[in-house]
């Protein structure tokens, strides 16, 4: 890591910056104004309508120059006693950047848990009001609903966080089911079967991203489908 720029170092570089700022936006048109009225003077004399002697125009020159050299030096020795105070104001100003980055570093790893804590509860509470609705309509539509909004949002959360390729394995964590996981809940109805395990299987892909992605274990909300259901 190259090491930062000294304290002198910055300090000559500002008062230089400083320096030539005031030039470019304030003495250069003075200058600019100063030079022109000489050059005036100048072409009146060559049309013979002002009398003017070369030791003249040179001393007019030299006022312009020194004038110009003068207000350059003064506004450089106000610069060295600027620019400390700007100095400390621009390490504040990065102090307080950086401070806020660290914040944020340290508050986005919490932040995702809790977002996908709660994601993975409201998977947990699909689960358990699937296996105790009765009415296979209600199922259908208004549960499959919620289902479907419920992976949407896991989906847009994961893209979000910028896990693309974790919220591409989690749109296929549901494919295909084993006879095995079937097997597990063939005490629930066959009408309802296929919801608890596409759910399940689901809910176990956003838990090992989660626990992959903050090295922490995830939230308990997922031990519900670990527990035996009940029809």
């Amino acid at each position: 890591m190259p090491k930062p720029p000294s304290y002198v170092r910055r300090f000559i570089r500002g008062v230089c910056f400083e320096t030539a700022r005031f030039t470019q936006h304030k003495l250069l048109v003075g200058v600019s104004v100063a030079t022109a009225a000489v050059i005036v003077r100048l072409i009146l004399w060559h049309f013979h309508r002002l009398t003017l002697t070369w030791a003249e125009v040179w001393i007019n020159l030299l006022v312009v120059v020194g004038s110009f050299a003068l207000v350059f030096f003064a506004a450089f020795i106000v610069n060295v006693f600027r620019t400390p105070g700007l100095l400390d104001r621009e390490r504040a100003d990065e102090i307080s950047a950086l401070a806020d980055q660290l914040r944020t570093v340290r508050q986005a790893p919490s932040q995702l848990e809790s977002q996908f804590a709660a994601l993975m509860q409201e998977g947990a509470s699909l689960k358990q009001k699937v296996i105790q609705t009765q009415d296979l309509q209600v199922i259908n539509n208004e549960w499959v609903r919620d289902w479907k909004t419920w992976k949407e949002r896991v989906r847009s959360s994961l893209r979000d966080a910028g896990w693309l390729t974790d919220s591409e394995a989690f749109t296929r964590a549901s494919e295909n089911p084993s006879k095995n996981v079937l097997g597990d809940y063939v005490h629930i109805a066959e009408t309802k079967r296929l919801y608890v395990v596409l759910l399940k299987m689901e809910c176990d892909k956003l838990e090992e991203i989660v626990q992959r992605r903050l090295s922490r274990p995830a939230s308990a909300a997922s031990s519900s489908f670990n527990s035996s259901p009940q029809d």
